[in-house]
């Protein structure tokens, strides 16, 4: 969760605001009233008497998940919001959460909501916006025990990792958000049956057969990593995986974040809690270098939790790609257990580009001639640059009568020849 979208207090309500010195200690002082103020709203609004509290306390990658479970019940057990104010501010935070696949919420991220039902009042004070390592924090306070521990019993029962992620695919950044698959199958994969093969038995049918591997004792967890120089497939076999993965939760990961050491146990942390899981590590080259040339701490934590040295990683398989396998550091790359097979992914041959030509044509209609004529022409191509070539056909293709007549652009080997040579030299 973004801490940009913090709200700060409206300061156009203090008196002479445009006058004021805004410093760091009248900032402060000022949070510090309001939070006063608003502490004191919340005993008002529950009046006097006994107070009750249960707090619910989630990891904080979970924390999107908890505001999400709070609104959900809060709509499903005909409770009110009666009013809503910040911990220290004005109003309290609100951020948009990924509710399922190309679905989307707001809600409340920080602050109080004060809620009734019928003669029933309580406040939940949420405050699951992620800094650091802090954990996702709901706190249910009422009069009545019962009713606040029904309360939070219906938020628990919502705020179910294991219902809400696993068996889905997503991808963990701030928090977690649903990537939606692409339909794609190792059809539409212009690789050898051989390297399909490998790459399907060690990683979707791995997982199917786990029950059957375990009694030859093997464990089930695995590492591949795909080695390839960029354009050779390599994301296109992530995608391929993600959407032959039936009822295995998929986990995206950030390279961005991978520079992290508290990154990369929250990602084996969420990959166990949602097992049988597969995590996706792409351009592992961030942090996978030789440890001669990089410092960090980020591959060491990869490593302790590869191998399960921190905790038993199960059920668990990790795909990484790499364009550069030779920087790779060696505990990575010769260490089985963490990464099993080493699959390079190379520049096609003739009867790899054909196909995958083939499969082009299915968008892109090219005649039998051209189809040969382009597989010929791109030797020494990689598949995204045979692709850029057959989109640049169309792009830069002058119309003719032919055309007309076909319904669509005709080519021929000159156009081709052309667009192969400038794809070649860019």
């Amino acid at each position: 969760m973004d801490s940009d979208s913090i709200e700060i207090e409206d300061l156009e309500e203090c008196e002479d605001a445009e006058d004021t010195d805004w410093t760091t200690e009248v900032v402060e002082g000022r949070k510090n009233y309001i939070r006063n103020v608003n502490q004191r709203a919340v005993k008002t609004f529950l009046s006097r008497g006994r107070q009750h509290q249960v707090s619910l306390v989630l990891p904080p990658m979970y924390g999107e998940m908890l505001a999400l479970a709070l609104q959900r019940h809060i709509k499903g057990a005909g409770w009110q919001v009666t009013k809503a104010i910040g911990h220290s501010s004005h109003a309290p935070c609100y951020t948009t959460v990924s509710a399922d696949y190309d679905k989307h919420e707001d809600v409340a991220c920080k602050g109080y909501l004060m809620l009734t039902r019928d003669k029933e009042r309580v406040v939940a004070s949420i405050d699951v916006i992620r800094i650091d390592t802090f954990p996702a924090n709901l706190v249910i306070t009422g009069n009545r025990k019962k009713t606040v521990e029904e309360f939070a019993k219906g938020v628990n029962d919502l705020a179910d990792s294991r219902k809400m992620y696993q068996g889905k695919k997503i991808e963990l950044k701030g928090g977690i958000s649903f990537v939606s698959p692409t339909g794609k199958s190792w059809d539409d994969l212009a690789l050898s049956p051989e390297l399909k093969e490998q790459i399907r038995t060690n990683t979707v049918d791995f997982l199917a057969r786990r029950e059957e591997l375990a009694k030859y004792s093997i464990l089930p967890r695995r590492g591949v990593m795909l080695a390839g120089e960029p354009g050779t497939g390599k994301t296109l076999v992530l995608k391929i995986i993600m959407s032959q993965s039936p009822g295995v939760t998929c986990i995206l990961a950030s390279a961005a974040r991978l520079v992290s050491s508290q990154y990369i146990y929250d990602l084996y942390f969420v990959a166990r809690d949602l097992r049988p899981s597969i995590v996706f590590l792409e351009d592992i080259d961030l942090i996978g270098e030789d440890r001669r040339k990089y410092k960090g701490q980020a591959l060491p934590t990869l490593l302790a939790q590869l191998d399960g040295l921190a905790e038993v990683c199960t059920e668990v398989v990790t795909v990484a790609t790499t364009n550069f396998i030779e920087d790779i550091d060696d505990a990575l790359k010769k260490r089985p257990s963490r990464f099993d097979r080493i699959i390079e992914l190379s520049l096609p041959d003739l009867e790899q580009r054909r196909r995958y030509v083939e499969l082009l044509s299915r968008r892109i209609p090219m005649d039998e001639d051209v189809r040969e004529c382009l597989a010929r022409k791109a030797e020494g191509m990689t598949p995204a640059q045979i692709q850029e070539a057959a989109q640049s056909l169309v792009i830069e293709h002058k119309h003719s009568p032919l055309c007309a007549a076909q319904g669509c652009c005709a080519f021929g080997r000159d156009d081709v020849d052309r667009v192969v040579e400038i794809v070649k030299h860019d």
